[in-house]
């Protein structure tokens, strides 16, 4: 996986630089890491924010499958815990 310009630093949203999230010749992206790697970017930045800051390149079916489904498990999880 190529990251450009990627910095993930615990704090707000404005501390979190993301320009491209390149998959390219990635076979697998697992459930495991598609919450830890990125799901969790949600603790520290809104959905929405999220949308307007990242592209994810190169996925492939199950890969985007797999991060949509860990989002939507932290996004959950941050509002039962609100």
């Amino acid at each position: 996986m190529n990251i450009n310009k990627f910095k993930y630093f615990s704090g707000d949203a404005h501390s979190v630089s993301i320009d491209v999230l390149d998959f390219a010749g990635v076979q697998i992206v697992d459930n495991s890491f598609a919450d830890e790697c990125l799901a969790k970017i949600l603790l520290v930045m809104p959905l929405e924010e999220l949308k307007k800051r990242k592209t994810f390149a190169g996925l492939n079916e199950l890969a985007q499958k797999n991060i949509v489904i860990a989002s939507r498990r932290r996004i959950k999880a941050l509002e039962s815990a609100a």
